[in-house]
């Protein structure tokens, strides 16, 4: 019998079953299918994961003690110190070594109670790491460049602000963040261009935290930092706005007092709500009348933002003002933020508080005992 003869056998068997039938077969070949590739795929996946574990292990057995031992000597050492120690011909090493001993260095660094500054950057002149990784962040995907931009960064080496504005108007929103916040530190040339933009449309939570990291390191190197309340002015962006308030806070830049308190007028309450913040955490207690002004007609969440901005200030101007926010609170959460503001308002808030504790009852009166016990659910 021919192949062909068992095609249309295969075929005719399977049009004469149930639609039902059909269909189950068809699954089934189908999940076969996809079964035998993804073993496949995971078979090749592990044999890759099982060559480079075994090449940075050999790397780790053949250049792991003379790298820790230079990085940690306090001895300088020249060029021709580290080639001597460490037996190695950079021209065969691949792109897996380079970035397997950029690890190792980055971990020594990480663990080692001194590192010694001029070694580290013997190493890399040796390895040649800086021109690998700068290649890396100018081609290749969009996480290779993002890591080399990290890479370059852990490395303490100077990134050129030009080399880093190229991926400043990436397509791509994480390179382009990236870049944006590494553009702060690294160039001399208006680090701050992108904050006219709110730094970009798309700001979030992680790009506070990068873009802060990025100021605190220009402030821990001597530089001093532009006033922040210009960009909180024309910015259009909440979360960018929210930001900068809390860097104006975090800073200091009393400065900016000013155009806080402007902003408590604003009609986005939550503007609002962030400035009542920053004026109690700087302890201007000039804003206090300001600060309660309209308290009742304030949604709930600024209520409360007000009463924590009037117990950092502590006054004691204000004692009768909290004392009216509990009685009028109509919920169990704001008259236990307002018990903790008279509880810490100085020693006329301790005596009002044990006073209102004797004539609380029930449920209220174990919220007096939770504010002076927090262990007490």
């Amino acid at each position: 019998m021919s192949f062909e003869y068992y095609i249309y056998y295969f075929l005719y068997t399977f049009w004469v079953n149930p639609p039902i039938i059909k269909f189950a077969l068809i699954a089934i070949c189908v999940f076969t299918f996809f079964a035998l590739f993804g073993l496949s795929a995971m078979d090749t996946l592990r044999a890759k994961a099982k060559k480079k574990s075994k090449i940075k292990r050999k790397l780790e057995d053949k250049y792991g003690e003379q790298i820790t031992e230079i990085l940690t000597s306090k001895q300088n050492y020249t060029l021709g110190d580290v080639a001597d120690k460490i037996d190695c011909d950079v021209k065969d090493l691949k792109e897996l070594d380079l970035r397997t001993i950029t690890n190792m260095m980055l971990r020594v660094g990480d663990t080692a109670e001194y590192v010694n500054t001029n070694n580290h950057m013997q190493l890399i002149a040796f390895f040649k790491l800086q021109s690998f990784w700068e290649k890396k962040l100018i081609r290749g995907s969009v996480m290779s460049r993002r890591r080399a931009l990290q890479k370059l960064d852990d490395l303490r080496l100077e990134i050129q602000g030009s080399t880093i504005s190229i991926l400043t108007y990436s397509r791509t929103s994480v390179l382009r963040k990236s870049a944006r916040a590494y553009y702060l530190f690294y160039s001399k040339i208006n680090p701050f261009v992108f904050f006219d933009e709110d730094f970009d449309p798309t700001f979030n939570a992680w790009d506070r935290i990068e873009v802060h990291r990025m100021l605190k390191r220009r402030v821990d190197a001597g530089d001093k930092l532009p006033n922040f309340s210009q960009w909180l002015h024309n910015s259009q962006n909440l979360e960018f706005q929210h930001f900068l308030i809390q860097e104006i806070t975090f800073f200091g830049q009393r400065e900016c007092i000013p155009q806080l308190m402007e902003l408590l007028h604003s009609p986005n309450i939550m503007l609002r709500k962030y400035c009542i913040e920053a004026l109690g955490e700087m302890g201007h207690k000039e804003a206090e009348e300001l600060i309660k002004h309209d308290y009742l007609l304030l949604p709930q969440v600024v209520q409360h933002s007000v009463v924590k901005a009037v117990e950092k200030l502590n006054t004691g101007c204000s004692l009768s003002f909290l004392e009216d926010a509990y009685h009028n609170a109509h919920d169990n959460e704001s008259q236990l933020v307002v018990i903790h503001a008279i509880y810490n308002y100085g020693e006329i808030g301790k005596a009002l508080f044990h006073k209102m504790r004797e004539e609380a009852e029930g449920f209220t009166r174990q919220m007096f005992e939770h504010v002076t016990n927090p262990l007490i659910a």
